[in-house]
């Protein structure tokens, strides 16, 4: 039995080269979509930031929150309305993590009582001025 060769014809080798282009074509194109894809999920999950946890007494919502960070620096007469914890990020995203919690909580400033490493969690203390105190 004669072995018989197959040779292509010119337009048959087209073809086939053009199949190959159109499926590495294809596979980079899905390639750059599953890195765009892969690129966006890790934006936001570094983005996201749980909220702080709250336990105390909840007032009108306030418009500006003063931080402390010792209570010998509060100049005016307060009450403690509560205590905040803050999963710990970067100083300013747990600072203003903080801050902006505690206008939803009425508070009128915070103090900031420190990082407790075996939770890894910022704290603080609400605080609400007593009227007529400056």
């Amino acid at each position: 039995m004669k072995e018989v060769l197959f040779v292509p014809l010119p337009h048959q080798i087209l073809i086939g080269l053009d199949r190959q282009r159109y499926a590495a074509g294809k596979m980079a194109f899905l390639m750059k979509q599953f890195h765009f894809v892969l690129v966006i999920l890790v934006l936001l999950m570094a983005s996201c930031s749980l909220p702080p946890e709250y336990s105390g007494t909840k007032y009108k919502r306030t418009d500006h929150v003063d931080m402390y960070y010792s209570f010998n620096d509060v100049k005016r007469d307060y009450t403690v309305i509560g205590h905040l914890t803050s999963h710990k990020y970067p100083d300013k995203i747990t600072e203003h993590n903080l801050l902006a919690y505690a206008k939803k909580m009425g508070a009128d400033a915070i103090i900031l009582t420190g990082l407790d490493l075996t939770k890894d969690q910022e704290g603080a203390v609400a605080l609400k001025y007593r009227s007529g105190s400056l």
